[in-house]
Formats: C-alpha cells, structure tokens, sequence
C-alpha cells in the first residue's frame, strides 16, 4: 500500500520522482466511520526491499474531508535503509536537506509519529526516538565520523536532541550532548551539539578534509582533551573545536615548536555566513584558527561547488594587525616575529604538499586542494630573516604570486631590491631575475651561500642578476651582472653556463664567463672560466681588496683561463689548471709585507731588495718601480708557473722564472737582475720572450751575441713561503744566500 496520489505532490517532487516510501505486506485492523479513517495495531514493512519492520502501527485520519494523516508506529531496520528512505522522500526538503549525505551502519530501533496534512505538506510534523547501539554515523565526507554510538536520539522535523549518548571519535572515546536544528529559521530547541573526548595525533592524520589540517597533523604528537561542537546552517555544518593541547607535541619551525606539556589554548571555528552576506546561491564558509598570541588563520571558501574553492585567506604569525582588504583569489601570510627562518618553513611545506622527493627524481605537483590553501602573498617583518642559507637583518619584505612566477620586494641591511622568481615546471628550470641596489655577503655568510648553490649543476636555477652595490667580505666590489643558465650535455649530465660575470669598478673592470658541469652521476663536476681583467690602477684595487701598500699604481690587463673540480663558488687550488697572461705598464711594487695575494704572489719581489747586498739597492729602496710587468703564468694541478716574465725598472731589469704553490703559498723562482740599462741591455727587455722559449734559453741566445751584458746581469733563486722568502745569489754553478 502507498498513499500518496500523484496530485498532492509539488511539480518538483513529480519531476524528481520524490515520494513516500512503500509500505508492503501491511496486516492490521481498518476501520472507517463516517468521515474518520483507521488503522490499529498493524504490522508492515517499509521501503522497496521492505527490510524496515514497523510494529504496533497505529493511523488515523480524524476528517476525510481534510486529510491530516496521523501515524503512530515501532521501526526497526537497518539505518543505511532509513537513510535513503530519508533521502529519497518528501522527508529531505521537510528536514531541509540537511541529512542528504549523512550515512550509517548497523541496525536501530525508532519510535515514530507523523503528521501529514495532506493539503500542506510543508506543515508536516516527525516526532521521533531512536535507540543506537554501536551504531557508526557519518554526517558528511568531509566531516569525521560518529562510530560506536550508544543512547536515544529524539528527533523532529525541525532537529534532534541527544543526552549523554557515548561514542568513539577520532579513535578515542567521547560524549555527545544537545541538539541540532535542521532549519536556521527555527528557532526553538538546542542548535548545537556538544562533543566532549580526547583526539590524537595519529587520528588527525587520518582526517580526509580539509587537506591543511591533515598535512599540519603529520608535525603532530601525543594526544589532548577537547571540546568541541557541530552546528547546522541552511544544510551546511558548522564545526568549532577548543583545547588546550596539553599532552599534544608539535614539531614545527618556531615559533610552531611546543612541547607536549606546555599549555597552547587553540580554537578552530567554521561558519556558514548568512545568506546577506553571500553571492547569489553560493554557501560562504569561514573558517578561523587561533593558537594563543602566536598565529591566526582564517579562511572563506565556497561550499556550493562539489570541491569547495578557497575564495581568501588570511595567516598571521605573531601580533599583526587584522586585514579586511585581502582581494578575492589571495591568501595573505603576515609574519611580526623578532626572528624568521623562511628555509625551515619552505622545506616543512614542500613536506606538507607531498613535493619532496629524492636526488634526481622531478617534484611532484602538489594537489590543487591543498595549494588552494597555500599563500599567494607574503608581509614579512623581522628582525632577523634566515633565508637561503643566509641571515639578513631588520627586514620588511613582500613577496606576491603572479601566475607561477614570485615578486619579491625585499629592504634589509643586507640587501634591498626587487627579485623575480619562476619555479621550475614543465621541463624548465627554475628562474630567477634580481635587480639590486645593493647586496651584502659578510665573511661569515660565505661558506653557507657555497653550500647552499653548490650542491649540483641542476639545483641551480637560470639567473639574471644585477647588483649596483656588491659587498663580499667586507670588501666593496661595486656593481655586479651575473647571467646563466642550466642545459643538458652529451653523454648525460647537465652544467651550468655562466654567459657573463662581470664587476665593475672605477679602478679595473672584471668580465668572466665559463661553465660548470660534467657527464654521470657520481663525476666530479668541473668549473671551467675565461676571465678579463682591465686595470685602471692595480694600487687601488688591491687597497680595496684589502692589501694597502702592495702596489702604487699599475694600469694593463690580464686575461687568460682557469678551471677546477668543484663548483664556482668553492675554488679547489689542488686541482687548478689554466693560464693567463699579464701586462702592466707603470706602477711600482711598495714595501709590504709578501704574499697579499695568491696569484699576484709570483710577482711580488719587496723581500728581494731587502735581501741583497748590491750597489743598486737604493733603486729598491721604496720599493721597485716599473715601467712595465708583462709575462705568461700557467697552472696545473695549483701550481703556478711561469718561464718569461718580465719587469723593466728606471735603472734596473728582472726578469723570472719558475713556480708557485698557490694553495701552501710556496715559491721556487729564478730571479735574473740587470742593474744598467744601457742601450745594449736595454733590448734585453723590450724583446718579449716567447714562452715556447722560456727564460734560460732566451738569456743564452742573448749572451752569446752580447758577452758583456752578461758581466752585469745578476741571478738569484728564491725559496720558501711567500711570508718569510729564502734569498740565494747564484754565483756560477754555486749558490750562496745573500743576507741583508
């Protein structure tokens, strides 16, 4: 039997083919007098299986000429079955749909009345309990579900109501009190409900949504007692959860990082926004987290898609005042901490969005519901900052996604300017374009800016860098321009080309461009340069570099090559090789103390004159003037060589040959000195000699066409370490060390 003509249902139920539930197999006393209508102690199944009893059925219809039908009855049946029925009936827009997605196990036993006016079923009236025992609810997928529950359930067509029913949440055991209304315009009984237990860590990490709570959970241990309770608006559940996490550990950066015994009063609330405050249909969701003093999140997603879209969002870290301006698409991260370590928080949300991976595999992409919720805008205050590997000070940044690209606007004492950044994606690797006013590298950030861009060829991203105002260990090195990319090579491997290096300065300008790389795996990576450098005034440039006194003047140029196993932030002299080539006109060596620096070590003579006991020692007196300094240097394996260097004073010439170790700073060089430049010897120098040639060879060709020269011309050998130089005259085929 079912009584439901067709023409007391809406158009919208007859379309849907919404209709009451078929009673079947009904057996039971039907009695009509005049215009009332009943049923007594009948018994039926209900639905299409009819796996529903109903006992103890009682109808009437007290006027059949304005039907409200009147049912009393005993249920018992599987919930599932009850649920669809619910789902499936006039019954789901009565209770506002508010039980649409709600699931269940188990069976149950129900006392039911309804009352149905048949002429306005709008005004229908459920009145019911429920019996649960063991029963497992779940409410909606994205909620947690009710598993285990026993007690009564009292129900109407407007909510339900429980009293101490127990349950298990979250794996632990809890107490369900209050009640629910189905409809937000009702306003009589409870409207929420209270939900009093323990959760653990582990369970919080099974939670399926949203995916931002799971992936915070994975940072979680231990467990805590909660309070918490679920609301319903227009069919939409609102939730809200308080603790204070005592007992809970959490392992995150600062300030995130609390013991398990420390007491963090949190609060998470979510909220279906009043239908004033929406768009059109749309069912507005804001979400808010609090966590003491230390962070507040806050997020408004839309609940009407089948996947909710995160529509803004707000995170703040320390006290940062609230922002109402945040544009729709943005989700703003506030960081006001005295101290900020952005690596730590980057690789905790690579962790957290599943994006790290192992050497050599490509990141995965991390799901779009859980970016939805990651920051597209970064305000950063502080007053330290540790990022990339390195610490800057009194920092106010922002940094905005546009696309897949980052803007970062950054002031610091360290460094101020504007950095563009594109992560890798599709094959490309990642980008970076910077336009700096200045940047500053102190001695001790040195080897952490090695080690951070030094791993491998393939961790570097391409780079388009200009620095108006370099400074490197403590050493003011002017405006900088730094281009390269990665690229694959043959054999397998990829290298990292440098297309331009270059430093400029008002005493000399550096231009360098080169590669870095190899082929396999486990290969040591090689870094290969070509390298210019243009002298305007060689003194004023070691003085900036920090060797006052080395030099006076000195204008020319080197240019040569150079490479070695490593990166080209970490020179590895052991395994240096190369050559350059040096032509200085006009300066002079002064009288400091030997050994300023490694490559210009092989030309520094000022322990010479000191050490000699000549008539033209006056001519060293304030060091050695040059008219010029010209010659060939080669390096293998970090030693450095050279066989045709040449250096022409007012009244005196050398000339050397030999080699330096540029990593133990040691020395074995040939020292040739002619005292009188005549217009005989004077060819001596302005004959430049080949380095094919060398030195000795060059000399005994000349001698032997000008014997007399070779009267004046005096040999020295010079040995040991560049500080403290061992001085020997050579005297024939004896050598003997010429004191001072």
């Amino acid at each position: 039997m079912q009584y439901a003509p067709t023409s007391l249902m809406s158009a919208a139920q007859r379309r849907d083919k919404v209709a009451w539930p078929l009673v079947q197999q009904a057996a039971g006393e039907l009695q009509i007098n005049r215009n009332r209508l009943f049923i007594k102690g009948a018994t039926a199944r209900l639905g299409q299986e009819g796996a529903t009893t109903l006992s103890k059925l009682d109808l009437q219809i007290a006027d059949l000429r304005d039907i409200v039908v009147d049912i009393n009855t005993q249920m018992r049946g599987n919930l599932s079955d009850v649920a669809q029925m619910i789902k499936t009936s006039p019954l789901n827009s009565i209770t506002d749909q508010a039980l649409t997605q709600l699931t269940a196990t188990g069976t149950a036993e129900h006392q039911l009345r309804l009352n149905l006016p048949l002429q306005n079923l709008a005004l229908s009236k459920v009145q019911g309990s429920m019996v649960l025992n063991g029963n497992d609810i779940q409410w909606q997928p994205s909620l947690p579900r009710f598993s285990k529950l026993r007690g009564t359930l009292n129900y109407t067509e407007s909510g339900l109501a429980v009293n101490n029913m127990r349950l298990r949440w979250l794996g632990a055991d809890a107490r369900l009190d209050g009640g629910l209304r189905f409809n937000d315009t009702v306003t009589a009984g409870p409207s929420r409900l209270s939900l009093q237990g323990s959760v653990s860590a582990e369970a919080l990490r099974q939670l399926p949504e949203p995916a931002l709570v799971s992936g915070f959970a994975a940072h979680l241990s231990g467990s805590t007692s909660f309070v918490a309770s679920l609301g319903l608006r227009r069919g939409v559940p609102e939730f809200s959860f308080s603790s204070s996490l005592q007992g809970l550990g959490v392992d995150l950066p600062e300030p995130l990082n609390k013991p398990a015994d420390a007491i963090w009063p949190v609060r998470f609330d979510n909220e279906l926004l009043p239908v004033a405050q929406t768009r059109g249909s749309a069912h507005l969701e804001q979400s808010t987290l609090t966590l003491g003093q230390l962070i507040t999140v806050s997020y408004l997603r839309d609940m009407t898609p089948q996947v909710p879209q995160v529509l803004r969002g707000h995170i703040a870290l320390g006290p940062v005042t609230p922002r109402k301006d945040i544009p729709e698409g943005t989700v703003l991260m506030q960081v006001q901490l005295p101290h900020f370590h952005a690596d730590d928080w980057q690789q905790t949300l690579s962790g957290w969005l599943g994006t790290q991976t192992k050497e050599d595999q490509a990141a995965k992409p991390a799901s779009p519901q859980a970016m939805a919720f990651m920051p597209t805008r970064f305000e950063v205050g502080t007053n330290e900052l540790l990022w990339l590997g390195r610490t800057f000070n009194r920092v106010q940044a922002s940094a905005d996604k546009q696309g897949p690209q980052w803007r970062i606007q950054l002031k610091a004492d360290e460094a101020q300017g504007q950095i563009d950044y594109k992560p890798a994606q599709d094959n490309q690797t990642a980008r970076v374009v910077a336009r700096l006013t200045n940047l500053v590298i102190p001695p001790a950030a040195v080897k952490d800016v090695e080690a951070t861009l030094s791993d491998s060829p393939k961790d570097l991203p391409a780079m388009d860098i200009v620095i108006d105002n370099l400074e490197l260990r403590g050493l003011k090195l002017g405006r900088a321009e730094v281009e390269g990319f990665s690229r694959a090579i043959a054999g397998g491997g990829r290298e990292w080309v440098l297309n331009k290096f270059n430093l400029s300065l008002p005493e000399a300008s550096f231009q360098a461009k080169g590669q870095w790389g190899g082929v396999g795996r486990l290969q040591a990576k090689r870094t290969q340069l070509d390298f210019t450098l243009q002298l305007q005034n060689s003194g004023e440039l070691l003085e900036r570099l920090g060797y006052k006194g080395a030099i006076r003047n000195g204008k020319g140029r080197m240019a040569g090559q150079v490479g070695w196993t490593g990166s080209p932030f970490s020179p590895d002299y052991t395994s240096m090789g190369g050559q350059f080539n040096v032509n200085l006109d006009k300066g002079q060596f002064l009288k400091a103390e030997p050994g300023v620096a490694r490559l210009f070590g092989v030309l520094n003579l000022q322990a010479l004159p000191r050490r000699l006991t000549l008539d033209f020692s006056d001519v060293f007196s304030e060091g050695f003037a040059f008219d010029f300094v010209r010659g060939d240097v080669q390096i293998q394996q970090g030693i450095a060589s050279t066989n045709n260097l040449q250096m022409k004073g007012v009244t005196a010439a050398v000339m050397l040959e030999g080699k330096a170790d540029i990593e133990h700073e040691t020395q074995d060089l040939k020292v040739v000195v002619v005292p009188d430049l005549n217009t005989g010897t004077a060819t001596l120098l302005y004959t430049i000699i080949n380095p094919v040639v060398g030195l000795t060879s060059f000399l005994t060709q000349y001698f032997l066409k000008t014997p007399l020269a070779k009267s004046t011309t005096q040999e020295f050998r010079v040995q040991g370490s560049w500080k403290d130089p061992k001085v020997s005259k050579v005297d024939g085929n004896t050598q003997k060390e010429v004191k001072p």
